[in-house]
């Protein structure tokens, strides 16, 4: 398993070989999305999202952005990396938390494992 650790520097390798092109062109895409979304440095979204004020049309809509991409990559696969990945985002950038909130959909307490699942998240994301 690749940890996000080893995307953001660029040590996420692949063995050419072996690989198909879908998994060379998800791991390149990886390599894009995951600092564009965790390292305001690298990222002119996330620049832009803590440098700006917080009634900035601009930064309202890359807040928006990134939070749909997150909530995606929650949705999608919401395994424990993903939620780390998404933790380690948000403490970069924590303008992003109560965005993120009001994005994530709350599952039915009637779906056992996604309730407990998003409840752990969210106690995840308030203690880190």
């Amino acid at each position: 398993t690749i940890t996000y650790e080893t995307v953001l520097v660029y040590q996420d390798a692949y063995d050419e070989q072996g690989t198909t092109t879908l998994e060379v062109t998800g791991t390149e895409a990886r390599r894009l999305l995951f600092p564009l979304l965790a390292s305001s440095g690298s990222s002119p979204f996330l620049h832009r999202i803590s440098t700006d004020n917080d009634n900035n049309r601009t930064a309202s809509l890359y807040t928006q952005h990134v939070v749909r991409c997150l909530s995606f990559l929650l949705k999608s696969n919401n395994l424990i990396p993903i939620q780390a990945f998404v933790a380690h985002c948000l403490n970069n950038t924590p303008k992003l938390l109560p965005a993120l909130f009001r994005a994530l959909p709350i599952p039915d307490p009637k779906h056992p494992f996604s309730f407990i699942s998003c409840s752990r998240l969210i106690s995840r994301l308030l203690k880190d």
